[in-house]
């Protein structure tokens, strides 16, 4: 055969080979051939949507310290990539489903017989239940985003590391932390989620791996940490390996957590070293470089909450794999780079225990965090019995210039006191349920919410006024964000001097007049308008201090509440004010 045919036929055969081998290479998830698809030159995208996008996620402690702007941070990266962000924290829900976070509670969230009653709420979820910066203005519609995360105690895993995944009955489904925590019951689980995430093609899922343990005897072994390493890792190179669709997606928490920048207070971000989960040199890079499976980031000995540094090294790593995520899903990267690979820490097989079902919920302690104060878990929607109130402003209704405007009657001008406007406004509200904790941030409550009764605190600097002005009307006008319908919030006026940046519970105690001022309906959202004009009177010819005003829902029961804009919220027309009628 002369040579020309012979290399012909040699190259035929290898393009088709290569034909053949490459998509049966991709759908098996082999890094190497994945990477060599002739799909790769379209390059994932890891900068920010375009437009905003509602994104929900659901936590419990580790969580919240994760989205804390004085901690992980992770609210405001979220917010300067254009997601709006809402949560879910215990409590939360129909059946209190918040409380239930474990990975065997996954199962009842998307699967169980009560999975639609749940994903409905979770899908209209628009509020904040604990404090973060987000974007001010909600786009509307329903979130597209789920993410979800366990805590720590999810990492106490049994079995062994190459357990296949439970097939048919899995005892975990529904449960808690305990001996039905195995490997593959695990593995079990996340597969009975994809048969509904498949059927939701609208949505995109992103799995948040459970943070690691700290290394101590009391709380965890090397055996059990193996296990959890295993199970993150077939997470991040197995789970999808035969799902066709492009609307689920892993970020290893876990991983993250295991290297540092050399003690838990200083992350290694960035670093060429370490133990990554990231977007790096133009593709997803999912790396362990140092032999742990161990928190690198605990609070304490005891205690696994990661400190802030260990949330702002996961924030800097996840948002740009989550830009990643989201245009694979929106097809505006049609290409799906595969993690690469680094090496690998040895692991070490485990012993394996008689499942045995656990169908509580596990929660975890607010961590005292390096560095930082001690901050409690702050509001989340799991009301308590019993009324709830309120100190806040006074408004003249979507009127917002700093300049008098003129009154129908000769001699009086209208002035509206409201932040960012004209004059100052103090705001805050307080707990019960966490006696020591000061509410200074973009939004305000009334009712009843997570275990205790909320106050909020408002009070107006009329100092800008000048002397001789005499108040013909007075209105205070609060914008009501979100409610639990139908029932009636009292104006009271304020009989203590208060801090916006220092007030509590504790502090304040019930320090309001119980006469009630005003009163207006919960029945419907928006503008919310009560006359003062007695109080404000008093307050400028010095016959009443001016303290302030509280707003009370004397009704509020479980789950019962009212949430409002506050002095800090981003939109200066929707903040509170006190609209006034004056003439000399």
């Amino acid at each position: 055969m002369p040579a020309r045919t012979r290399f012909s036929l040699r190259l035929l055969w290898a393009l088709v080979v290569a034909l053949l081998v490459a998509p049966l290479a991709w759908r098996a998830g082999l890094d190497g051939w994945a990477q060599w698809s002739v799909a790769a030159a379209q390059a994932d995208d890891p900068s920010p949507p375009a437009s905003t996008v509602k994104l929900v996620f659901i936590h419990h402690s580790t969580g919240e310290n994760w989205l804390a702007d004085d901690s992980g941070r992770l609210g405001l990266a979220l917010r300067d990539n254009n997601y709006f962000v809402s949560d879910t924290n215990y409590g939360w829900g129909p059946d209190g489903i918040g409380d239930l976070t474990d990975i065997g509670h996954w199962w009842l969230w998307f699967v169980g017989p009560r999975r639609d009653v749940y994903t409905t709420e979770l899908y209209r979820e628009y509020r904040r239940n604990c404090p973060y910066a987000r974007l001010a203005h909600d786009p509307g519609g329903e979130n597209q985003i789920v993410v979800f995360k366990s805590c720590f105690p999810n990492s106490q895993v049994e079995g062994n590391p190459n357990d296949p995944p439970t097939a048919g009955d899995n005892p975990l489904r529904g449960q808690g932390v305990g001996d039905t925590l195995t490997v593959g019951n695990a593995k079990g689980i996340y597969n009975d989620l994809l048969t509904y995430f498949r059927t939701r093609q609208d949505k995109l899922f992103i799995v948040i791996t459970a943070p690691p343990q700290v290394q101590n005897p009391m709380v965890t072994d090397a055996e059990h940490a193996a296990n959890a390493r295993a199970l993150n890792n077939w997470l991040v190179h197995d789970w999808l390996a035969g799902y066709p669709y492009r609307n689920v997606a892993v970020f290893d928490f876990f991983n993250t957590l295991t290297s540092n920048g050399g003690n838990p207070s200083a992350h290694d971000l960035g670093w060429a070293t370490g133990n990554h989960h990231r977007w790096r040199n133009g593709a997803i890079e999912h790396v362990q470089r140092v032999a742990n499976n161990f928190s690198a980031y605990a609070s304490s000995s005891e205690d696994s909450h990661p400190t802030p540094a260990g949330g702002q090294k996961a924030s800097g790593e996840f948002v740009q794999l989550l830009n990643v995520f989201y245009h694979r899903w929106a097809g505006t990267s049609p290409t799906a780079t595969p993690s690469t690979p680094g090496p690998t820490a040895s692991r070490t097989p485990t012993r394996t225990r008689t499942p045995a079902a656990t169908p509580t919920s596990t929660r975890t302690s607010t961590p005292t965090r390096i560095g930082t104060a001690t901050r409690t878990r702050t509001p989340g929607p799991t009301p308590t019995q019993g009324h709830c109130i309120a100190y806040l402003p006074i408004v003249l209704k979507n009127w917002s210039q700093n300049q008098p405007w003129p009154s129908a009657t000769p001699g009086l001008n209208g002035v509206v006191i409201q932040r960012g406007t004209r004059g100052d406004v103090a705001d805050a509200y307080v707990w019960e349920s966490s006696p020591t904790y000061t509410g200074n941030w973009e939004t305000l409550y009334t009712g009843c919410v997570g275990w205790g009764r909320k106050r909020t605190l408002l009070r107006f600097d009329l100092s800008s006024l000048g002397p001789g002005v005499s108040v013909h009307s007075a209105t205070l006008a609060i914008y009501l964000q979100s409610e639990t319908g139908g029932r009636s919030v009292n104006v009271h006026r304020v009989l203590a001097d208060w801090d916006e940046g220092g007030v509590s519970w504790e502090s304040f105690g019930s320090t309001y007049e119980p006469d009630v001022l005003g009163t207006f309906s919960t029945d419907a959202g928006g503008w919310k308008e009560v006359v003062v004009t007695g109080v404000v009177r008093g307050w400028l010819d010095g016959s009443i201090p001016n303290q302030g005003l509280l707003l009370d829902d004397p009704t509020a029961g479980t789950d019962q509440f009212e949430e409002y804009f506050s002095s800090e919220w981003g939109a200066v027309e929707q903040r509170p004010k006190l609209i006034l009628v004056v003439g000399e």
